[in-house]
């Protein structure tokens, strides 16, 4: 639903004074443009990690929105690993609506504290490893992997998702979006470093990167949705749904 806004605005002090202040030129315009770029990174990433504080588990709008995505995919004979699990809120989530659901994560701690969680759901279970070894099981039917917030912090994505194509009939790939802002498009033409929406981000992905890498690593795209600043995507792997 469209927003609508009177069209005389309320004043907003502190942005008022500092817009103000803008056409004083202290600095050359080019090094002016990279302060503000690098100011909103810095805002931006404080304003999430913020945002997380207020919320509970799951109920934000950005975690939301996958859920809508996912649940009404997912299916009763579905075999399920959530890669990279973390405390296990996303797998007990999904659980109630599969076969069975793993979640995996290398942090031992993390693990320890799903199991405290959720030790009680029956078709549940956490498991500690790294996502690379556990791509490397045989197929069985039924399989979906759960790839939210995976990719970016991979070496080789490329070809961690070839080797998920021969094992998991299907796929659920969620990453940011990079080009959710046309700031980053600045950031680019600037020269600037602070191209990574996290410190621990190996990659940063458009729409058209993330769809020519699903493609070419043995997976279909059956459906997308871009939303809060997300790409996701529902994938079928082409080489086990020919067998």
């Amino acid at each position: 639903m469209p927003v609508r806004f009177p069209r005389k605005k309320s004043r907003h002090l502190l942005i008022s004074l500092l817009y103000r202040l803008n056409p004083i030129g202290l600095l050359p315009v080019k090094t002016r443009m990279q302060l503000y770029l690098d100011l909103e990174w810095f805002f931006r990433r404080m304003s999430l990690e913020t945002s997380a504080k207020l919320y509970a588990p799951l109920t934000d709008p950005w975690k939301k929105d996958t859920l809508d995505f996912i649940l009404p995919r997912l299916r009763k004979n579905h075999f399920v690993v959530d890669f990279g699990c973390k405390f296990g809120h996303f797998s007990a989530k999904i659980a109630p609506h599969v076969v069975s659901v793993t979640g995996i994560d290398h942090d031992s701690k993390a693990i320890a504290t799903a199991r405290e969680l959720y030790g009680n759901v029956s078709n549940l279970k956490f498991s500690i490893s790294a996502v690379e070894i556990e791509a490397q099981h045989t197929a069985t039917a039924h399989r979906l992997a759960i790839l939210s917030h995976i990719l970016e912090h991979l070496d080789e994505p490329d070809i961690f998702l070839t080797g998920l194509s021969k094992t998991y009939e299907e796929a659920y790939v969620e990453v940011p979006d990079f080009n959710e802002s046309y700031l980053n498009v600045l950031r680019q033409q600037s020269g600037s470093t602070l191209l990574y929406s996290d410190e621990d981000h190996i990659w940063e992905f458009s729409r058209a990167d993330m769809q020519a890498l699903i493609l070419n690593s043995g997976f279909s795209i059956k459906e997308e949705h871009h939303t809060c600043g997300m790409l996701r995507f529902w994938c079928g792997s082409t080489i086990l749904n020919q067998i």
